[in-house]
């Protein structure tokens, strides 16, 4: 059997990533990690096709994915994506996660715009390579002030 902690170690919580500066005075933060037995690029091509309607979300598919199973295959249409894209965080969706920023292969962050301007949340994605052709997967959330008022 296989087993994985998602827990973030405390100084992976600490540290500063990419996608901080969009919501720099967050009002909440979470954030996971978890150790991956691959190289960040075979990881990478799982991070890009997300989305509901797309290749899932990887979590509770009668959640996210009105009940469609995550993809379990690399999907080679949803292989680019580009700041801009949107990634439906729910089936019939049109407007939710937009990619803010893309760095190939390392860094995928997406974010909610708010009404009014400005951000609600942004959603970090942000492999490290580990030695022996592992990877770290950080994933951080932010929430800003404006979200929770």
């Amino acid at each position: 059997m296989f087993l994985a902690s998602v827990r973030a170690r405390p100084q992976e919580r600490k540290r500063s990533l990419p996608g901080d500066l969009l919501i720099p005075d967050a009002a909440a933060t979470v954030m996971h990690a978890v150790t991956i037995g691959a190289p960040p690029e075979c990881v990478w091509p799982w991070l890009v096709q997300m989305g509901s309607g797309r290749a899932g979300w990887y979590s509770y598919d009668w959640v996210d994915n009105g009940a469609h199973p995550s993809a379990t295959e690399i999907i080679p249409a949803l292989q680019h994506v580009a700041p801009g894209d949107v990634l439906p965080s729910l089936p019939g969706v049109k407007d939710s996660f937009i990619v803010a920023d893309v760095q190939p292969g390392r860094d995928l962050i997406l974010s909610v715009p708010a009404a009014g301007g400005g951000l609600v949340v942004s959603w970090e994605f942000f492999l490290e390579p580990l030695a022996q052709r592992r990877t770290r997967l950080l994933v951080r959330g932010r929430v800003s002030l404006s979200a929770i008022m």
